[in-house]
């Protein structure tokens, strides 16, 4: 950031900043360790290549680039399983109808009503 007069954004590096280090003469070796440190925003085309190229980049920082190391593993950590959500179960229970009061089917018999039924 002192050396290119302006804030370096955190984060992944860009072809414009290998770039604009490069003509404030920042070492070679300081730029390859930036990108390894940060990593690419983007992979690099053919173009983005050419670009780097023409605008003075070395040769190994560009390979830095097109190479950028993956994220260090985390240490080996246990890793628990996350729980599946609870199955959750409902029971519904249904009481017989409510009758009519005590013993009412002793008196018609056991389950025989009688109607009248009148048809026109």
């Amino acid at each position: 950031a002192a050396v290119l007069g302006r804030q370096v954004q955190p984060g992944a590096a860009t072809p414009e900043e290998v770039i604009a280090m490069s003509r404030q003469g920042v070492a070679p070796a300081l730029i390859q360790n930036y990108v390894r440190t940060s990593g690419m925003a983007r992979p690099l085309s053919a173009q983005d290549v050419i670009y780097l190229h023409q605008n003075g980049v070395s040769d190994d920082v560009i390979a830095v680039m097109q190479n950028p190391p993956q994220p260090a593993a985390v240490p080996s950590v246990p890793m628990v399983a996350a729980a599946p959500p609870p199955v959750i179960v409902e029971e519904h229970y249904y009481a017989p109808p409510p009758y009519c009061g005590p013993h009412w089917r002793h008196h018609h018999g056991p389950g025989v009503s009688w109607g009248i039924s009148v048809s026109r």
